[in-house]
């Protein structure tokens, strides 16, 4: 298989290969369920936020926004929101955007994926999370979103781009995120290992403490058992 992505009739998401690295068999039972992911109530949030960085924050105006973007929301989320952009008023200054939501698509690296915000300067990205921020820095699989975005941006724009930022809105902050070359080759072992598995390969099953918390531990196949070597 090529492993520029020549020769794919898809490209495969950055999202994608963002799970592939922190678990290929989740990405596997997600590619088999075949059910579109629904944006969580918090990043449905967060990402509401984010796009009024910069401007004053208007609590009852971006809830309504959100509202209308999730009509089932539980109205006990707006203290979260309320939480958030109290935090946000007390960070920054934000950088300013020119565009949010950006498809951008390789064909080098058979890659796309909704970068959230184009920057008006430098780093020019900027991802948005739903979570809080790490005791310093960005945590590892948001290096591989940022690198994966990079790819994009570089491709599509041209622009020299080395890094980006990552919003972690719960908190209040924007860290400045450049990938290492671990995280790169991270990125790209990830990349071929989501490939296979989009195209039908059944990865082994993972080992490890943190896989009893997973939501799809039970749906995970014995040990040591592909879907080959049932058929």
């Amino acid at each position: 298989m090529d492993k520029t992505g020549e020769g794919c009739d898809r490209p495969i998401p950055v999202s994608s290969v963002v799970t592939a690295s922190l678990c290929p068999m989740r990405l596997y039972l997600d590619s088999r369920a075949g059910e579109s992911r629904f944006e969580s109530p918090k990043y449905t949030i967060c990402k509401q936020i984010s796009s009024h960085l910069g401007h004053r924050l208007d609590p009852p105006q971006i809830w309504k926004e959100v509202v209308a973007i999730a009509p089932d929301i539980d109205t006990g989320m707006y203290g979260f929101l309320e939480s958030c952009i109290a935090r946000c008023e007390e960070g920054g200054p934000w950088p300013a955007f020119s565009e949010t939501d950006v498809y951008l698509r390789s064909e080098t690296h058979g890659l796309a994926g909704n970068l959230d915000k184009l920057l008006e300067s430098d780093p020019f990205i900027s991802i948005v999370r739903a979570g809080r921020a790490p005791a310093a820095g960005v945590y590892s699989a948001d290096r591989l979103r940022v690198f994966g975005y990079m790819l994009l941006v570089n491709e599509v724009t041209g622009k020299d781009v080395s890094g980006g930022l990552v919003e972690y809105i719960p908190s209040g902050v924007a860290r400045p995120c450049t990938p290492q070359p671990v995280d790169k080759r991270r990125f790209f072992k990830a990349l071929a290992d989501a490939r296979a598995i989009l195209s039908g390969e059944t990865p082994p099953r993972p080992t490890g403490a943190r896989c009893r918390a997973c939501e799809s531990y039970r749906a995970c196949s014995p040990p040591g058992r592909r879907l080959s070597d049932i058929l």
